[in-house]
């Protein structure tokens, strides 16, 4: 084939290319949304449903604005005093679940899991146009096949919970910022407030976004002065504080007033947060290092590196390109990303979640660094290499993780184990703070067991060491149903002598133990299983914790377990997390 005729079908090519990984995109999204079979592990999610379940339309808007009485206030469900979300979250919910319940064959989950995942595809497409704005067509298509294969993104859109809705609207306003600072119209900056009122409706944490704000105000205000820049920033200000207050009215108890529950709510919040706080959930976020540890799982297991690494180059292209004063737009983008960062960096709780806001910035950088590879002067298919590089390793990526909504939940094949194999009125073991397995499946009798629940996280005292041993003298099977016990309590040797000791003696088979049953899914690639046994605990116990079943042996001697965990020197306090231990990390053996 001559050039030309090379030339004249590259677009088609191109484009097909293009529609195929957006087609795969979607296919990663729409993959497995019943992998848990309606057992909704993931507690954000199970916690919406239930308020979506239980609140209803008001008669008038007067009632709806109406805090105090209005029956769409997830507050004035009997028993929820803590509520830290947004509203507009559950409204869209609500709407959207009473539009398709007829649709789904496993409760309220399955049309917040297909809203979740739309939201996200308008993410990807929002990608796109912005970064058609900020570079060329073909940056936007690689922008949206990068973001379209990152595996947070994709697994959060397998919840119905709050994160796909805050990146969606955040990315909308910076959109708009973009075209803020090029148009100064006071319209588009009222466009790029409603946007982020709506992102405020979701997550009070999109108050990050007011650099955006600030920094749109300061870049006209060097072009035109003054009082352009501080119209811009006013009328983003008054645009969202009224979509804020119309989409999120229970914040509020009069016009402007704060409702005493919002706020009690944020203050409950602020004290589970602190590290003196006894607060299990927030163990694992103890001595980590502030941004170091959200972007370590970002670029290992978000993204994954190859990625990261474009992005990163792609960073320091544009940075190059702000110094330069090519385009005060980028210059916006530049600031939103450092916006995420800081956030998150300055909080106790690091999850890689908080960081989603800045995935769609990451996807659109590294597509520029890519893009511009392409117009390097070798020969193309030297060109070609750093894409085919960069999007395939990605595509593989987001194809190994996928892997886990290929296969049933491990939650669920392990109860369905236990049902299997564990005789009817067998004592077993769980653990306080997380799971009880077995799950409620259909056609499985739950209660046929009788449970005890273990409290490894519990404050070290002559008491619960003494509970323990009795504990483990009456049961004949112990379930972990995830690692939030045995890693949370690692990280704090010097207040969990007891519960590190025990889980050494359980995973070495000296407790009297025996692993019967280790049930995994890991992401893998064939043969090639990826272990993400080192990942953040929320990336991994929402939809492929590892569970272990372990079974009493006739070995098992309490009087040589007592005189372990009984040689140990308590802490006091029973709750000291400033003990300054050394941390490490505590996975069990395999079979």
């Amino acid at each position: 084939m001559k050039l030309a005729d090379a030339q004249r079908w590259m677009p088609a090519v191109s484009a097909a290319l293009a529609l195929t990984m957006l087609g795969l995109s979607l296919g990663f999204r729409l993959m497995g949304l019943d992998f848990d079979a309606g057992t909704l592990q993931h507690p954000d999610e199970r916690f919406l449903l239930m308020l979506i379940s239980q609140v209803a339309w008001p008669p008038s808007l007067g009632v709806y604005f109406d805090s105090a009485s209005s029956p769409l206030n997830p507050f004035n469900i009997p028993g929820v005093t803590f509520y830290v979300y947004g509203n507009l979250p559950v409204f869209l919910g609500k709407a959207f679940t009473d539009l398709s319940i007829p649709l789904g064959h496993f409760g309220l989950a399955f049309p917040g899991r297909v809203l979740a995942t739309l939201t996200d595809v308008a993410v990807l497409l929002s990608v796109f146009f912005l970064t058609r704005k900020l570079f060329t067509d073909r940056a936007a298509w690689l922008a949206a096949s990068l973001y379209g294969f990152m595996v947070l993104p994709i697994q959060l859109s397998n919840f119905f919970a709050v994160d796909p809705f805050l990146c969606l609207f955040l990315t909308l306003a910076l959109g708009r910022a973009v075209d803020v600072v090029r148009d100064t119209k006071l319209k588009t900056a009222a466009a790029m407030g409603g946007w982020w009122g709506c992102a405020l409706a979701s997550k009070l944490s999109a108050l990050s976004f007011t650099a955006v704000i600030l920094t749109a105000g300061w870049v006209i205000f060097r072009r035109r002065g003054w009082r352009s820049g501080m119209s811009i920033v006013l009328a983003a200000l008054a645009s969202a504080a009224l979509v804020f207050r119309i989409l999120n009215p229970y914040a509020f108890s009069g016009i402007v007033s704060l409702d005493p529950r919002f706020l009690e709510a944020f203050r409950i919040l602020g004290e589970t947060h602190k590290v003196e706080a006894w607060f299990p959930p927030s163990f694992q976020w103890i001595d980590r290092t502030p941004l170091i540890y959200p972007l370590q799982n970002l670029a290992l297991f978000g993204v994954g590196l190859p990625l990261f690494v474009a992005a990163t180059v792609g960073m320091v292209m544009t940075l190059s390109r702000c110094r330069k004063h090519v385009d005060d737009a980028l210059v916006v983008v530049l600031v939103w990303l450092v916006s995420v960062f800081a956030s998150v960096s300055v909080l106790h709780v690091q999850s890689m979640r908080y960081l989603l806001p800045a995935y769609p910035v990451l996807a659109i950088l590294a597509a520029h660094a890519l893009d511009t590879s392409l117009r390097v002067r070798v020969a193309l298919p030297w060109r070609a290499m750093p894409v085919i590089a960069v999007v395939g390793a990605s595509l593989l990526w987001a194809y190994a993780f996928s892997s886990i909504y290929r296969s049933p939940m491990t939650r669920v094949s392990a109860s369905k184990w236990i049902h299997e194999h564990v005789p009817p009125g067998s004592v077993i073991g769980v653990e306080h703070w997380d799971d009880a397995l077995p799950l409620r499946l259909p056609g499985f009798d739950a209660e046929k067991f009788k449970r005890l629940e273990l409290e490894p996280v519990a404050p070290e005292t002559p008491e619960k060491r003494e509970r323990l041993l009795q504990q483990l003298a009456s049961v004949e099977y112990l379930i972990i149903a995830s690692e939030r016990g045995y890693a949370s309590v690692a990280r704090l040797p010097d207040s969990f002598p007891v519960a590190i000791r025990y889980y050494e003696m359980l995973f070495d088979g000296s407790a009297g133990f025996r692993l019967v049953a280790d049930i995994s899914s890991y992401p893998r690639l064939g043969g090639l299983i990826i272990r993400d046994d080192l990942a953040e605990e929320a990336f991994k116990v929402y939809d492929h914790p590892r569970v272990l079943i372990y079974q009493k042996s006739p070995t098992f001697s309490l009087e040589k377990v007592a005189r372990e965990l009984r040689a140990l020197e308590l802490p006091q306090p029973a709750w000291n997390p400033h003990g300054g231990g050394v941390i490490r990390e505590l996975i069990p053996g395999r079979l």
